[in-house]
């Protein structure tokens, strides 16, 4: 009986293979916002949430009483230089910030009608500049990428801390030409001690990227889950700033360089 051999593929497919288990192999980089665009990421929480007394601008997470399972979703919105950010909790509590040339100014999460300003810097901006990246990505590094799944019905790029690497999955490119099926998030978990590429072990952090434009579909960071929504480029609304925002972005420039132009 006549075993095969790589030598005994069509040269073309050979060839398929090779540069599709390459591809899978390197971390992808994803996509930076458009400088006209909207999506609103969406949040669950595992953990029932516990009431404190106040938020803790040291912790890392703006929310309502403190706890990160509180927040319900946050809606951005870029026109440009100037950015918007509405953040929802579950206690009906609703935050805006503006992104103002170099500077953050929003809401303060214990007093809506006080305004913080700063350049980003604060423990209170935790989005940081959401003009330059998507929030929430910053944990992402090349070494945590596994490779490409399916999830909730996207092709995704996976990455994972501290997580094992999802179950085989046969590359898009090969599978396109093969018309094979790509399998959803297969559980491996019993058979091959692999982590279900939808669940995480304690402590670690995923991400779903979208294979078709590289923006975000999905996060999970301990048990936070966030599910991204895109506005299509046509739909984006056009970003009007209230008065005391710009007043207070002013005195803040004017604080640094009396001749500081007007936001």
């Amino acid at each position: 009986m006549k075993s095969l051999s790589v030598f005994s593929l069509p040269f073309a497919l050979l060839t398929l293979v090779s540069a599709g288990s390459a591809m899978s192999q390197q971390a992808p980089a994803i996509a930076a916002p458009a400088p006209q665009s909207a999506w609103v990421v969406s949040y669950k929480s595992d953990k029932q949430p516990e009431k404190k007394a106040a938020a803790d601008p040291t912790s890392g997470m703006v929310a309502s009483s403190g706890n990160s399972w509180e927040l319900k979703s946050r809606e951005y919105t870029l026109n440009g230089k100037v950015a918007r950010s509405v953040t929802r909790y579950t206690d009906g509590k609703t935050v805006t910030a503006f992104a103002l040339s170099g500077i953050g100014v929003q809401e303060n999460p214990t007093d809506t009608t006080d305004l913080i300003v700063d350049n980003f810097s604060s423990p209170w901006m935790v989005q940081g500049d959401f003009r330059r990246s998507y929030p929430g990505l910053a944990w992402i590094l090349p070494a945590y990428y596994k490779g490409i799944v399916d999830y909730k019905g996207t092709l995704c790029h996976y990455f994972a801390e501290d997580v094992a690497p999802p179950a085989p999955t046969v590359n898009a490119d090969v599978a396109v030409a093969a018309k094979v099926d790509i399998k959803p998030n297969l559980d491996m978990s019993k058979n091959s001690g692999m982590a279900n590429p939808t669940k995480m072990s304690k402590g670690g952090g995923e991400a779903w990227i979208a294979v078709a434009d590289m923006r975000p579909v999905a996060t999970k960071t301990g048990e936070l889950t966030a599910t991204f929504s895109h506005t299509p480029t046509d739909s984006v609304e056009t970003i009007t700033v209230p008065e005391r925002f710009l007043a207070k972005a002013q005195a803040y420039l004017d604080s640094l360089n009396p001749e500081a132009p007007s936001p």
